[in-house]
């Protein structure tokens, strides 16, 4: 039975970043697998094409096909960018699942 479930992952308050909610929409087969089906991120500061493009990027796609690791890699003026914020937010949502 596929189980549809949101999660929202909110930026540590005191981290250099300049987003402040990834809330997605999931859905989880039955085989365990998670894909994202729809991902808001909220926060006005920053790249505000990041709050569109990201989404775009990963809709429909499993997380265990995401790279951590190359999201980690993703650079930003601030301390922690957009994707690193999303590879946290991938990493928990694994680690609740599994």
């Amino acid at each position: 039975m596929v189980r549809k479930f949101s999660y929202t992952y909110t930026p540590i308050e005191d981290e250099d970043t300049c987003k402040t909610s990834f809330d997605f929409d999931l859905i989880e087969e039955d085989n365990g697998e998670i894909s994202i089906s729809n991902l808001i991120i909220e926060g006005e500061k920053g790249c505000i094409g990041h709050n569109k493009l990201i989404p775009i990027l990963v809709k429909n796609r499993k997380i265990v096909n995401i790279s951590i690791d190359e999201l980690k890699e993703a650079g930003c003026n601030r301390a922690v960018s957009c994707a690193q914020q999303l590879a946290k937010a991938i990493q928990n949502i694994i680690h609740e699942h599994s």
